[in-house]
């Protein structure tokens, strides 16, 4: 009876902890930098951390968000931007599914308004593809986002190293 009483309040420790702690899921499509001054010409770069589940990336398609104008892409090494519309495309690879690096540059003027800037990307793989368009950063697949504010450098806005430039 002793070891019950004990076992389980350690037990809900436990539980209440890792959800206390949890830390949610960032994007697998990340801007540098993350976060941009109103008005301003920036050139941000995207890099993917993964394909669809093993299979390899071919191919990225970027919605352009509401504010953004006079948006140019630029591929990285073995990768060509294009736009076509309201939609940016790099076309390339293809991306080995384990590997993390910078896919393209995207040059725009942000919006004169502080909000956040969603990026909805769609990744095509060799074998299927995934959506990256929640505006949540909780969810399993969020879309990138850029803050349009007062921009700060922090730890987060450092080009990630992992990415094969």
């Amino acid at each position: 009876m002793r070891v019950t009483k004990k076992v389980i309040p350690v037990a809900l420790i436990g539980v209440v902890a890792t959800f206390t702690f949890a830390v949610p899921a960032g994007a697998h499509i990340e801007p540098y930098p993350s976060s941009v001054k109103p008005g301003s010409t920036n050139t941000v770069e995207f890099g993917i951390e993964h394909g669809c589940d093993e299979s390899p990336t071919t191919k990225l398609a970027f919605q352009i968000p509401k504010g953004a104008t006079k948006v140019t892409p630029q591929g990285a090494t073995g990768w060509i931007g294009e736009v076509t519309g309201r939609v940016v495309t790099f076309t390339g690879g293809p991306l080995d599914a384990n590997t993390s690096r910078k896919i393209g540059e995207i040059e725009f003027t942000a919006p004169k308004k502080t909000g956040t800037l969603y990026w909805k990307v769609v990744q095509t793989c060799e074998v299927g593809e995934t959506r990256w368009v929640s505006k949540s950063e909780k969810a399993d697949h969020p879309a990138p986002a850029i803050k349009v504010g007062k921009a700060k450098k922090k730890e987060s806005d450092k080009r990630p190293d992992e990415w094969d430039l």
